[in-house]
């Protein structure tokens, strides 16, 4: 089965009743902009759970432009930060937000349909898919996509709620 098939097959929802939920606390420091997370007790059952795996993290971006430029950076950077969370705990970690940023930082720029062949390969290669749950992440149609992919490569799924919302 390849990306291609997945995609335009019968499209899933999945939502937070489907996996196991792990809450993740935020703490604001001075400026909206620095956003840091406190891992909570439930994120070092996370960190138990995924091992020495390598964990793609899905994240809403911009929902296929139903978001704000604003609320799609605000994502970005929110994933950030959890990706940094994650790789300060020692969970190996692939962020395909964090990926492109950097990429688009440096007037680096591809359509959804480019990266949607090379995510594919990521989930493929990771051990399990960890769900970054920022608002209205169900309605993203990139996550449920990656989940569906995860699920027919039989990888373990784990939510990872942000209390920010």
């Amino acid at each position: 089965m390849n990306w291609r098939e997945l995609i335009n097959g019968r499209q899933s929802y999945f939502n937070r009743k489907d996996f196991p939920v792990f809450e993740i606390r935020v703490d604001r420091v001075s400026t909206p902009a620095e956003i840091f997370y406190r891992p909570s007790p439930e994120f070092f059952q996370f960190m138990a759970a995924t091992g020495n795996q390598m964990v793609y993290l899905a994240s809403p971006y911009s929902s296929h432009g139903s978001v704000s430029a604003e609320k799609a950076e605000e994502r970005a950077r929110r994933t950030a930060a959890l990706t940094m969370l994650l790789l300060d705990n020692g969970v190996n970690v692939f962020s395909p937000i964090v990926y492109g940023m950097g990429f688009m930082a440096k007037g680096i720029k591809r359509e959804t349909e480019w990266w949607m062949q090379r995510d594919f390969k990521f989930v493929e290669g990771c051990d399990s898919l960890a769900v970054h749950c920022l608002d209205k992440w169900e309605e993203s149609p990139g996550i449920q996509r990656e989940m569906k992919w995860a699920l027919s490569m039989n990888k373990n799924i784990f939510l990872l709620e942000d209390n920010h919302d």
